[in-house]
């Protein structure tokens, strides 16, 4: 019997007919805490899985036949720590190499990397190479072992279900595998998880090797032949007479780029963590499929951390502690935005007005901005040619007006291949067919590929997306956008883009753009303005053939020129006509209305610096699908500010925001740590004013934190100016960013603003620097509620006393006493005359997280006077002895001023 067969133990998947997910949730629950009744392994199997393995090695077994007559040659192979080994030509493996240098080493490396390239670390060298290797640590050597898990995972889903499986790629935090069971009409349970688990454990035991095979769009149609949804993604993303990889573990073959761990024994501990369901490719017009999510690591002990970790996050989780402690709602009158109850509401306005004290202190003004502008604002700044679609936007007396959108352009959307880069414009959900053509150095040839075969990387929300489905018109296959940019920088391109041997020639990004040359070179303008002047000619070569807006359909755009190269990129074209790159981050919300703000008179210089702050409201058009709690949403405040400065005041003024934000963040207890971004290869300004910007930045870093305490990341400044990025941690040690500091030589450029110098005689540009502290408010109120598990410190706390008589009759000194707090000393107290007993009203008080619970009775009444119990010292949750009101009320003012933490009188 074949291996998959024995594997086979009786039984039939159990039919949920007629019910969608929406519909069996009732019964669903009911079924969570039971053990699957379904039996293991399908039976009888699918016939795909014996087909599916016939196939497979028939061609493998071809493969390894060719492979085994192409000629073996000496090669060197380079090390990351400079050593060279000897090797010979697809013979000698990464593999081999790890274990020349110790078993105990190659069994912990996930990956290895050659020339740059992720590579399988049994699959043999083909020349020479640098060679490099990944271990689970590595940020890529987990996003492989986790992409290999997947592969387990599906293959645990096909042969308990007899599924037909969509995709499974790993995640920041796991991985998924997405199926229809039964044509949709099967649905996973919870309680199927063991038995998955079971099926994965066994393939793990058996160290199925990974194993990779090229296949042709013919023969991949064949083999999935069976499988709908896996003959779309070829059908739509393999273009016609090209090839793609198909990897197997097990009886698992799944059409996949790779690369893969070398076999399943790498895997030491595996577990399901929930299910949901899917819609194909995303899009709710097609069939809704049931989605998997599991986890796995190397180690053991790394997953109980894991779990560990999960169960405490869920604990501490914004969107449960928020419901419980009454502090926000959301409703689906107002999608993305929080409705804000009356104790969230306090710690909203306790956060702004903190802030508030320290800009006082700090010779900051604070302005209010209007929440809508004409688009000619917008269009001056730069957020309408590249960010409309990410704007609320209405006409008003023939004129149209958009919202405050939040902070940032994104930069170009980045498309990476295995081979590469591939830049394009703005990424929307409804493209389909655009071919974009990429160089392969092995074959030397140009291959095809559908636009959605990519995963394309949004710089704005820092997260890895995957685009399919669109509906784009169609590009011919022989132009499409045939730039690829490589890890150097460099660009292949194709001189003859009509013959038939394609070739290419390697040119530096730079060369092309500052040299005239032969080689087309076209920046695509937006959609804005009329459809004749819609894309703006900047060629060096005159004969370049622009297309407008009107022979395509779309935002990305695919322009033929005659030498071959194709640049899709987002430009800004100036009031006087000329064309400026705005690909990267440009401007805050809150940036334009304050531009205007310094343009409104005459500045001197000695009104510089000037620090300007704003609260204002903000609004991002997000997908409905990607809103989350507070963390993500449409409408929000930041804590925007901004400097006018001169060159010279650069240091005093970053220094002045360091001190800022040491201040807020050690009242939170964040630790964080901070990174310096520097001048790209593109930019504006003079280079002696970046360096010496840079300078001062590098200078104020080293005073505050120490020499080597901080981070460089040259080259990944926004093009208008250096920036510093700072990432805080919370109680669990996950990193966020929050704060961000910009220098931007751009903007004060394209609003004219001039202030009179020293001399009197002349007018000279300010600097602005863009500063946030807390960034989101909300986002800042979701991290905190995490950080303190909703145990607010007192001077943040919606829910700082609650007093509690003993009886009724002490009704009335508690009700003197909640006066005394909250009117005359401005505290959040409470007072439970409710009926129920005094051990139930304390315990209440508790779960809600009050920071002092007061018990009065006789004695207190007496002698004017409360008994405290402290939430966080355990020891005095009984009766302790009698405290005056006034020694509390003292300290109570103290702790709150010192805004301290640990909750002690």
């Amino acid at each position: 019997m074949s291996e998959v067969a024995d594997k086979v133990e009786k039984l039939s998947v159990k039919d949920n007919k007629g019910q969608d997910n929406k519909g069996q949730s009732k019964k669903k629950d009911k079924k969570q805490s039971q053990q699957s009744s379904s039996p293991l392994y399908l039976e009888p199997q699918p016939a795909f899985l014996e087909e599916r393995i016939k196939f497979f090695d028939e061609l493998k077994a071809k493969y390894d036949a060719e492979i085994a007559t192409r000629e073996k040659k000496p090669i060197k192979i380079t090390l990351k720590d400079g050593s060279v080994k000897e090797g010979t030509s697809y013979e000698t493996s990464p593999m081999d190499i790890a274990n020349s240098i110790g078993k105990s080493f190659a069994e912990r490396q996930v990956i290895s990397k050659v020339n740059g390239t992720l590579w399988d670390m049994p699959r043999p060298l083909e020349g020479d190479a640098s060679l490099e290797f990944l271990d689970f640590e590595h940020p890529e050597g987990k996003a492989v072992f986790w992409h290999s898990s997947a592969h387990i995972l599906g293959e645990s889903c096909e042969c308990h279900y007899g599924c037909h499986l969509s995709h499974g790629p790993p995640t920041d935090d796991g991985f998924f595998y997405d199926m229809s069971i039964n044509d949709g009409t099967t649905f996973v349970n919870q309680a199927d998880f063991g038995s998955l688990e079971t099926i994965a454990t066994k393939a793990i035991k058996e160290k199925q090797k990974f194993e990779r095979l090229e296949m042709t769009k013919e023969d991949l149609l064949k083999m999935f032949h069976y499988n709908k949804y896996k003959v779309q993604f070829i059908s739509d993303k393999i273009p016609d007479g090209t090839s793609t990889t198909v990897y197997r573990c097990g009886p698992l073959i799944d059409l996949c780029v790779g690369p893969h761990i070398p076999h399943s024994g790498r895997i030491k501990a595996f577990k399901v963590l929930k299910n949901s369901s899917s819609y194909f490719l995303g899009d709710a017009k097609n069939d809704s499929l049931q989605r998997v999510y599991g986890i796995s690591f190397p180690d053991k002990k790394l997953m109980t951390e894991h779990l560990q970790f999960l169960k405490e996050a869920a604990e501490r989780d914004h969107r449960k502690i928020g419901r419980e402690q009454e502090l926000f709602y959301f409703n689906d009158v107002s999608p993305g935005s929080a409705i804000w109850l009356p104790h969230g509401t306090r710690i909203y306005n306790t956060l702004v007005d903190t802030l508030r004290y320290e800009y006082r202190k700090r010779g900051y003004e604070e302005v209010i901005t209007p929440n809508m502008y004409s688009t000619k604002l917008w269009e001056t700044s730069g957020h309408w040619q590249n960010y409309k679609e990410n704007m609320f936007s209405f006409e008003v007396e023939k004129e149209t007006f958009g919202l405050k959108p939040m902070n940032c352009l994104s930069e170009d959307m980045r498309i990476q291949t295995d081979k590469g880069f591939l830049f394009l414009s703005e990424i929307e959900s409804n493209w389909k067919d655009v071919n974009f053509a990429t160089y392969d150095p092995e074959s030397k040839s140009i291959k095809y590929s559908k636009a959605s075969n990519f995963i394309v990387k949004d710089a704005a929300n820092h997260q890895m997306v995957e685009f399919s489905n669109y509906d784009l018109a169609k590009a011919d296959g022989k132009s499409g956008i045939s730039l690829l940019v490589t890890e150097d920088h460099d660009m292949y391109v194709q001189q003859n883009p009509q013959s038939g041997e394609a070739p290419f020639s390697k040119v530096p990004a730079r060369e092309l753009v500052q040299k005239d040359a032969d080689y087309g070179f076209l920046v695509v303008a937006d959609e804005s303005g009329s459809s004749s002047d819609a894309f703006a000619k900047t060629s060096l070569n005159s004969n370049t053939e622009v297309k407008t807006v009107g022979e395509y359909h779309g935002r990305v755009w695919c322009v033929t020129v005659p030498t071959g190269l194709i640049i899709a990129h987002r430009v800004h074209r100036g009031a006087d006509g000329n064309i400026t790159n705005a690909s990267k981050p440009v401007v805050i919300g809150n940036c334009p209305g304050h531009c205007i703000l310094f343009k409104s008179r005459e500045r001197s210089y000695r009104e510089l610096p000037w620090r300007v702050a704003d609260f204002g409201v903000l609004h991002r058009n997000e997908f409905s699908g990607a809103l989350s709690g507070l963390t993500r949403v449409r409408r929000f405040q930041q804590d925007d500010a901004h400097i006018f400065c001169t060159p010279d005041q650069i240091g005093t003024e970053i220094a002045g925001v360091f001190d800022l934000l040491k201040k807020m963040y050690d009242i939170f207890g964040f630790e964080f740590k901070m990174e310096l971004s520097t001048r790209p290869e593109k930019y504006v300004g003079d280079i002696e004013t970046w360096n010496a910007a840079e300078k001062k930045l590098e200078s104020a870093l080293d005073e505050f934190l120490g020499k080597g305490k901080w981070e460089l990341n040259p080259g990944d400044g926004a093009f208008y100016g250096p920036k510093i990025d700072i990432m805080i941690s919370d109680a669990l040690r996950r990193w966020f960013q929050c704060a961000t500091i910009q220098l931007d030589f751009q903007l004060p450029s394209r609003f004219e603003l001039e202030y009179r110098s020293e001399s009197n005689s002349a007018t000279e540009r300010p600097v602005m620097i863009h500063r946030a502290i807390l960034g989101s408010v909300e986002r800042m109120t979701a991290i905190l509620t995490e950080h303190y598990k909703g145990k607010w410190p007192f001077w943040l706390s919606p829910r700082q006393i609650l007093i509690v008589p003993v009886s009724p009759k002490y009704y009335d000194y508690a009700e003197k006493l909640k006066k005394l707090f909250n009117d005359e000393h401005f505290f959040y107290c409470d007072v439970d005359v409710s009926g129920n007993t005094l051990p139930k009203k304390v315990r209440s008080g508790q779960l809600m997280q009050y920071n002092f619970i007061f018990i009065v009775g006789a004695e207190e009444e007496e002698n004017y006077g409360v008994n405290i119990r402290n939430r966080d010292i355990p020891e005095e949750q009984g009766k302790n002895p009698m405290v005056g009101v006034d020694s509390v009320i003292k300290s109570l003012i103290k702790l709150r001023e010192e805004k301290r933490s640990d909750n002690k009188l």
